[in-house]
């Protein structure tokens, strides 16, 4: 009785992972199906075939849908792609008899010797949530990197990985990527300060800083991240209460862009409160290592807003310039 017990449980098992198997392979072929679809209407060259892989709720939604889709198309002017898959993930959800599946797909695509990472995120089918939003609704392509943790391959990633089964999150916009308004990218920096500080993570926060300023300013910046941290004890409740629009330094020197964004927004931590203030640098023409964060400051926040040390961050955070020529700092004014 036990081996034929035994023996059961044991072809269930099989039974199982044969199930899991097939399901796998099976996103992985709907995903290799919609490759099949984007290659072909890159290499001829047809925006109205890309066009039409999306669904109605992104063609609806997404802002300057046609403009998205020529910037998609000029990466590979002469057509000729291949490609390779990298990932494939699902994000799906059933209910009473009714699901949605949404395909988040990642390949490596080559044109002509040079290679790129494309993504898409495609709803297979969608009787949970929208019915209208069957199809891609996220298609973007950046030059392919190892290195996804900087630069514009980090805000690729956030924006892929934003778009969800409920494509809930405003970061995830629909259509083609095109890259994040300044807002948007000091928003994005914000938020993982924020991820940072919620699990007390200085050894992180710090590597989010430029290659320049964790080289040069390591003594200088190294115990005060400790410090900044600890401000913030109730690391469940740190929240971002009020997301500024940045002010924007730019300049063309050293052959192409350089932008500074600056921005002050409040937190809350528990029952207290702090003005949190970052200079960051989003591309850097003038120097290629001073990319990511550069400075970040904080104060408690009151409601005149105009205390010593809010008037002290206010000063320093307002000295900041394009050329990085005030040094970078941690600066925690009290």
């Amino acid at each position: 009785m036990r081996k034929l017990l035994s023996t059961a449980i044991v072809l269930v098992c099989v039974a199982l992972l044969s199930s899991c198997a097939v399901f796998f392979d099976n996103d992985q072929q709907q995903a290799d199906a919609q490759m099949e679809k984007i290659a072909a209407a890159v290499n001829d060259h047809d925006p109205a075939a890309l066009k039409a892989l999306f669904s109605k709720r992104a063609l609806k939604d997404a802002t300057r849908i046609d403009e998205g889709v020529d910037h998609f198309l000029s990466f590979f002017p002469d057509g000729g792609l291949t490609w390779q898959r990298d990932t494939v993930n699902l994000d799906g959800h059933n209910e009473r008899g009714r699901k949605t599946e949404l395909l988040q797909a990642y390949y490596k695509v080559s044109v002509g010797g040079v290679d790129y990472l494309l993504f898409f995120a495609d709803f297979t089918v969608n009787d949970v949530y929208d019915t209208d939003n069957v199809g891609i609704y996220g298609l973007g392509v950046i030059p392919w990197t190892d290195d996804v943790h900087s630069g514009t391959a980090e805000q690729f990633s956030w924006w892929a990985s934003s778009i969800d089964k409920e494509k809930s999150n405003a970061v995830g916009y629909p259509g083609v990527w095109v890259g994040f308004d300044n807002r948007q990218m000091s928003l994005y920096k914000l938020h993982q300060i924020i991820i940072d500080v919620k699990f007390q993570d200085s050894v992180g926060l710090r590597d989010r800083f430029s290659e320049y300023v964790r080289t040069d300013y390591a003594t200088e910046i190294d115990d005060e991240l400790d410090k900044l941290v600890a401000l913030f004890p109730d690391s469940n409740d740190v929240v971002e209460d009020q997301q500024a629009v940045p002010t924007v330094l730019e300049s063309a020197e050293g052959g192409g862009e350089t932008t500074l964004l600056l921005s002050t927004n409040r937190v809350i931590s528990g029952e207290s409160e702090y003005w949190l203030f970052l200079a960051y640098f989003p591309e850097n023409a003038i120097d290629p290592s001073n990319i990511g964060i550069y400075a970040i400051g904080v104060a408690p926040w009151t409601e005149p807003g105009d205390s010593p040390a809010e008037k002290a961050l206010l000063a320093w955070g307002g000295s900041f310039q394009v050329d990085a020529s005030v040094p970078p700092e941690v600066f925690i004014a009290q």
